[in-house]
C-alpha cells in the first residue's frame, strides 16, 4: 500500500510550486534558457499594445501599421469588433522567440507564432521577411477575431459546453483570410489530388488541416458567400455539432458538401495536370523515406558524383552523403539535436554548400546564436566554427570560388535580414547590406566579384514578391536585375556559363527552375527561360551541368531529392532586352506606424491565470475543501501562486486544520528561482505508522541553472517545523532542514510514443537534519540512467537503470510495480526504503493507425508501436530477499496524437525464491520510459 501521509505532503508542496522552476518541474526535460535579458517597452495603438525591446523598435512600428490596417479589414470580414485591446509580443528572431515563457513548453522551430487564449496574448517572432511577418501577424489576428466572435454567443447565452470547433475551420479560416491563396497552398492541394490522398475534413489533422481548411473555405465562400461563414460562427452553438450547423446553412449533408468541393477542386486543377509534368518518375528520385531537402553536389576521389542533403529519415535532422544514384550506400555525416555544437541545422530553412569536394559549410544553432560550421566531407568532423556576437541567426551560406570567403544572410538583434560576408583568413564578418528589407539567398559569380541575391527592397507593400539583385562587392553598388510580382528565390550563377543565372520562380503559377542570361557590364538581360515545369513545383536545387540538376521536389506530402532535366520547356522561353538598373537602397515608404501611436513606460502587471475551489469527500479523511489562484506577469516570467484549504472533519478541529501556501517564482533570467512559505495541518494514514496528525510550518527555496540546452543543476532547500501526534505517545516535534542537489542531462530525441535516441541521466542527493535534536534525520540518494540506441531507423533499443536509497527517520518509500516500472505487478505492490530497477526494451513500429468508428465520428490511434521487454528489480526495507522479473510483449498507441495507451502481456516471476511463472495482461497509459 502507498504511504498516504507522504504522498499528501508532497502533493501539497508540489501544488505550492505548481509551475516549477523552468523545466525543473519535470523529472527530465530539456532546458528553456533565457540567454537574453530583454528591456521590454510598449507601443500603444488604437487596438493593440505592442511589446518589444529597443533594438527592434523599427519592426514594432512596421507591425503597428500592418496590424491596424489588418484590423480594419478583418473587422469588416468578421462583422465583429473586438472588446479589448490585443497584447502582442514581438521577438526579433526565432531564437529569441524560443525563450518566451508565455508558452511554458519548448517551442519547435516550425512554430511561427501563437495566440494564447487564456489572456488573449499574441506572440510572434520576426523571421527577417516582411511578407512572412505580415502573413503571420494577420493569421494570428484572425485567430483573435475568431475566438472573440465565436465565444461571445456562448458567453452571453451561458453555454458551458458549446460544440467543438474543428481545427480545420480555425486554422483554415486564419489562412484564407490572411494569406488568401498562394503557391504553397496550391502545391499541397495539387499533390493531395494527384496522390488521391485528400483526407475528409472530419478526420484531417496537423499541417494538412491548415491547407485543406483553407481550400474548403475558399470554395465555400465563393459558392455560398462570406455571409455564410459569418452565420456559421454566430449560430454554431445552437446545434449539437459544428457539422450540423453547416448542413443547416447550405441545406445538404456535410458529406455531400465535401463531395461537391472535391469535384470542384479536381475540375479547377485538371488543366494544370494536363499541361504540367504529371509526376516525378521513380527513376529520377534519389531519396525515398522521410523529408529530404537542400541537396548539394561534389565528386569523390574516383570522380563519382555524390549528393549531400538534409534528411528526417531517422526521425530527427541528419546530414547524409550518398552516391547520386545509389541510395543503399548512404552514410551519415552529422546529426543535430543532441550536442551543443549542433543543436539545430534549421531544417526546411537553410541550405549548405561544398568547396572543392572537401569542405561542407552549414549554418547551425549553438547555444544563444547561430554559427557557421565547416565540416570535413570525409570524416564529418568539425574543422572550424565562425560567428559574431551581434549575429543571432544565419541562413544559406555559400562559398566563394577561391574558398577564402563565405557569403550568407543573417539577422542581428534588430531582426533585419542582411547580407554578410566572412573572410576566413581574417576571421572577420562584415555587413554587405544594412537595412530593414529582406535580403537572402546570396551567391557568388564565377570570379567572386559580384553577388546575386533575392530581396523585397523595391516593393511598396508587404505582400509582393521577391526580386533579384546583383551586388558589386568592391563598390557596394546594388543593381536591380529582375522585378515582377513573382517570388524569385535561390539564385545561383551557372558554373558552365558566366552570364547565366538559375533561380526559382512561381511566375507560371507553381515554383520551378528558371534561368536568365545577363551581362552586368552591359547592364542588360538577354533572355528569360523556364527550365522545369513540375505540377507541385521545386523547392531547392543545384545544377549538375547545363542540362540537369538535383532538386527538392514536393511529392506525396513530403520533399524528396530528385534528378531533373533542364532546357526542356522550349515553349516557355522569353527573349528580351531588359535593362539592369541601379537599385535605390531606400524605397519611398514602408508605412512605419501611424501618428496615433504613443509609448508609455513599460510596467510590470500581474493578471489572474486561474482561480478554482473544490470540495471532496474521502472515506478516511471526511470532507476536504480548498481554493487556489495563480497570477503571472504579461511576459510569463513571474508567477504568484496561493493555496488555502481546510481538512477538519468536525467543527472543533476547524481552526487547527488550515493549509495555506504562498509561492513566488521568477524565470526572467538564466538562473530561475522560487520561494514559498507554507502551513499544513492534516490527518494522515501510513501503513507503517497507522493514523496520525501532523502540522508543518516552514519555507522553501529552489533554483536551477541550465548550463546548456541538455544539462542543468538544481538545488532546493527547505526549513520547517514539524509536530506529529500518533494519538498514543507524546507529540514528537522537530525543526528540520533539507538540501537537495541534482545534476540532470537529457538529449533524448522523441517520437510520439517516447524517446528513440540519446541518453538521459539524473543524480540526486538530499540530506535532512533535525536542528532541534542536533542530529542527522535522513538522506535520499537517487540515480536514474536511461540510454536509447536507434539500431536502424525507427527501431530502438532502450535501457533504464534506477537506484534509490533512503536511510534514516521519517522517510519516503519508493514503489516500482506497474506499467511504468515492473510490468506485470500491481501499481504500488512492490515498495521499500531501497530500490533497484532495470528495464530493457526493443521498440519497433507495429501499425500506422487503428480506426474506430462511433456515432459521433471516428477515433484514431496512431501510430502504434510494439515492444519486447525484460524487467528486473525489487524494492525492500532492510534485507533483500530476491528479485522480481517480467518479460513479454507490449503495444503502445497515441490516442488523438497525445494520450499514449499501453497494453502489456507476458510472464512474471520471483527469481531467487524460484516462484512459478505467472501470466499477466496489463493496461495503462503514459509514454515509454
Amino acid at each position: 500500500m502507498i504511504d498516504n501521509r507522504k504522498q499528501v505532503r508532497h502533493l501539497l508542496i508540489f501544488i505550492t510550486l505548481i509551475y516549477g522552476v523552468c523545466d525543473a518541474q519535470f523529472y527530465f526535460g530539456r532546458n528553456k534558457i533565457q540567454y537574453e535579458h530583454f528591456d521590454w517597452r510598449i507601443l500603444k495603438t488604437e487596438h493593440f499594445h505592442i511589446y518589444y525591446y529597443q533594438q527592434e523598435e523599427e519592426i514594432a512600428r512596421v507591425a503597428a501599421h500592418i496590424l491596424e490596417s489588418a484590423y480594419d479589414n478583418l473587422e469588416i470580414k468578421f462583422n465583429h469588433t473586438l472588446w479589448d485591446t490585443v497584447p502582442l509580443m514581438i521577438y526579433s528572431s526565432h531564437i529569441h522567440f524560443q525563450q518566451t515563457n508565455i508558452l511554458p513548453m519548448m517551442i519547435p522551430e516550425g512554430v511561427g507564432g501563437f495566440f494564447e487564449h487564456r489572456k488573449g496574448r499574441v506572440v510572434i517572432p520576426y523571421m527577417g521577411d516582411l511578407s512572412v511577418f505580415r502573413n503571420v501577424l494577420v493569421h494570428e489576428l484572425a485567430h483573435v477575431f475568431t475566438h472573440s466572435k465565436m465565444m461571445t454567443p456562448a458567453r452571453l447565452k451561458l453555454i458551458s459546453k458549446p460544440p467543438t470547433i474543428p481545427h480545420w475551420f480555425l486554422e483554415g479560416l486564419a489562412e484564407w483570410w490572411s494569406v488568401g491563396w498562394d503557391t504553397q497552398s496550391e502545391m499541397v492541394i495539387r499533390d493531395r489530388l494527384v496522390q488521391n490522398t485528400l483526407v475528409p475534413l472530419s478526420e484531417v489533422g496537423g499541417y494538412l488541416s491548415y491547407k485543406e481548411g483553407q481550400a474548403f473555405l475558399r470554395w465555400f465562400e465563393g459558392q455560398y458567400g462570406i455571409e455564410s461563414i459569418r452565420k456559421l460562427m454566430e449560430d454554431y452553438w445552437i446545434y449539437g455539432t459544428f457539422n450540423e450547423c453547416i448542413e443547416h446553412i447550405v441545406g445538404m449533408k456535410f458529406s455531400d458538401l465535401q463531395d461537391e468541393w472535391l469535384h470542384a477542386l479536381r475540375h479547377q486543377t485538371a488543366n494544370a495536370f494536363a499541361e504540367d509534368v504529371p509526376v516525378v518518375s521513380q527513376e529520377s528520385i534519389i531519396t525515398r523515406k522521410g523529408v529530404n531537402i537542400f541537396p548539394v553536389l561534389y565528386k569523390d576521389s574516383q570522380n563519382h558524383q555524390h549528393v549531400v542533403y538534409l534528411s528526417s529519415r531517422e526521425g530527427f535532422p541528419v546530414i547524409y552523403d550518398q552516391p547520386i544514384y545509389d541510395i543503399k550506400k548512404r552514410r551519415r555525416l552529422a546529426r543535430s539535436g543532441q550536442t551543443t555544437d549542433m543543436e539545430s541545422v534549421h531544417f526546411l530553412e537553410s541550405g549548405m554548400d561544398i568547396f572543392q569536394d572537401k569542405k561542407l559549410v552549414v549554418a547551425v544553432r549553438s547555444n544563444r546564436q547561430d554559427v557557421l560550421q565547416i565540416l570535413d566531407l570525409e570524416t564529418g568532423e568539425i574543422i572550424n566554427t565562425y560567428g559574431r556576437d551581434s549575429l543571432v541567426t544565419i541562413r544559406s551560406p555559400r562559398w566563394s570560388p577561391t574558398g577564402n570567403r563565405i557569403v550568407f544572410s543573417g539577422q542581428d538583434f534588430s531582426g533585419q535580414s542582411d547580407i554578410f560576408i566572412l573572410n576566413i583568413e581574417q576571421k572577420q564578418i562584415l555587413n554587405l547590406t544594412n537595412d530593414l528589407y529582406t535580403d537572402r539567398d546570396p551567391s557568388f559569380n564565377t570570379n567572386g566579384s559580384n553577388i546575386v541575391f533575392s530581396s523585397d527592397r523595391t516593393k511598396e507593400n508587404y505582400n509582393s514578391g521577391m526580386d533579384l539583385f546583383i551586388l558589386e562587392i568592391n563598390s557596394g553598388d546594388i543593381h536591380l536585375l529582375l522585378a515582377d510580382m513573382a517570388q524569385k528565390t535561390f539564385p545561383k550563377w551557372s558554373e558552365t556559363d558566366s552570364l547565366k543565372i538559375h533561380y526559382l520562380s512561381d511566375r507560371s503559377g507553381m515554383t520551378n527552375i528558371w534561368s536568365l542570361r545577363q551581362d552586368i557590364s552591359q547592364r542588360e538581360i538577354f533572355s528569360l527561360r523556364q527550365e522545369t515545369d513540375f505540377h507541385t513545383g521545386i523547392s531547392q536545387f543545384q545544377a549538375l551541368g547545363s542540362d540537369s540538376a538535383v532538386a527538392g521536389v514536393f511529392r506525396d506530402f513530403s520533399y524528396q531529392v530528385a534528378a531533373v532535366q533542364l532546357d526542356s520547356i522550349t515553349s516557355l522561353e522569353w527573349t528580351k532586352n531588359q535593362k539592369v538598373i541601379k537599385a535605390d537602397k531606400w524605397p519611398k515608404s514602408l508605412g512605419k506606424g501611424d501618428n496615433n501611436t504613443h509609448q508609455p513606460p513599460f510596467k510590470l502587471r500581474y493578471r489572474l491565470d486561474f482561480a478554482q475551489t473544490s470540495v471532496a469527500m474521502d472515506p478516511i479523511y471526511g470532507i476536504l475543501g480548498g481554493a487556489q489562484l495563480s497570477l503571472s506577469d504579461q511576459m510569463g516570467n513571474r508567477y504568484i501562486h496561493f493555496l488555502v484549504g481546510n481538512s477538519a472533519q468536525v467543527q472543533s478541529d476547524f481552526a487547527d486544520h488550515w493549509n495555506i501556501a504562498l509561492t513566488y517564482l521568477n524565470m526572467s533570467r538564466r538562473t530561475n528561482w522560487g520561494l514559498s512559505a507554507f502551513h499544513f495541518a492534516n490527518d494522515y494514514f501510513s501503513p507503517y505508522e497507522s493514523f496520525y496528525f501532523e502540522r508543518t510550518l516552514g519555507v522553501r527555496g529552489a533554483m536551477n541553472f541550465p548550463h546548456t540546452l541538455f544539462r542543468r543543476l538544481e538545488f532546493s532547500t527547505s526549513m520547517w517545523y514539524s509536530s506529529k501526534d500518533n494519538y498514543v505517545d507524546e507529540p514528537e516535534t522537530s525543526f528540520l532542514v533539507s538540501n537537495f542537489f541534482s545534476n540532470i542531462h537529457d538529449n533524448a530525441l522523441w517520437s510520439v510514443i517516447g524517446p528513440r535516441d540519446g541518453w538521459r541521466t539524473r543524480f540526486t542527493i538530499g540530506p535532512t537534519f533535525d536542528l532541534m535534536k542536533g542530529r542527522y534525520h535522513n538522506i535520499t540518494i537517487w540515480l536514474d540512467v536511461r540510454r536509447y540506441w536507434q539500431v536502424i531507423p525507427k527501431i530502438t533499443m532502450a535501457h533504464r537503470t534506477m537506484v534509490w536509497i533512503n536511510d534514516g527517520r521519517d522517510i519516503r518509500r519508493y514503489y516500482i510495480g506497474g506499467s511504468w516500472g515492473m510490468r506485470g505487478f500491481r501499481l504500488g505492490s512492490i515498495g521499500g526504503r531501497k530500490m533497484v530497477l532495470l528495464n530493457q526494451e526493443l521498440r519497433f513500429p507495429f501499425a500506422k493507425r487503428l480506426r474506430m468508428d462511433f456515432g459521433s465520428g471516428p477515433i484514431w490511434i496512431a501510430p502504434i508501436h510494439g515492444a519486447l521487454f525484460l524487467d528486473f528489480g525489487n524494492a525492500w526495507e532492510h534485507d533483500l530477499d530476491g528479485f522480481y522479473a517480467s518479460t513479454g510483449f507490449g503495444l503502445r498507441g497515441a490516442l488523438f496524437g497525445a494520450l499514449v495507451l499501453r497494453l502489456d502481456v507476458g510472464f512474471r516471476s520471483l527469481i531467487m525464491n524460484k516462484a512459478p511463472n505467472d501470466k499477466f495482461i496489463q493496461f495503462f497509459f503514459g509514454w515509454d520510459f
